[in-house]
């Protein structure tokens, strides 16, 4: 699913992103809860979506009625 690939990607950025702000000594704390709340906040969501997307995924849509 290509969707999924392409949110996978981005949450691998956006931990990388965390990750540099969090390893940045010259930043102070508010300075990095400010930058890093909107990165959060995508995270979460991409997350979300991501779930969604695997929940649809492996649901099975065929009906539940039987023709005879």
């Amino acid at each position: 699913m290509q969707i999924a690939d392409a949110i996978k990607a981005r949450l691998g950025e956006i931990s990388q992103a965390v990750m540099g702000l969090v390893d940045d000594q010259s930043l102070s704390l508010t300075e990095k809860n400010k930058t890093m709340k909107p990165l959060v906040e995508e995270k979460r969501l991409l997350e979300q979506t991501l779930a969604e997307l695997e929940r649809i995924r492996s649901t099975d849509y065929s009906g539940s009625c039987n023709p005879r």
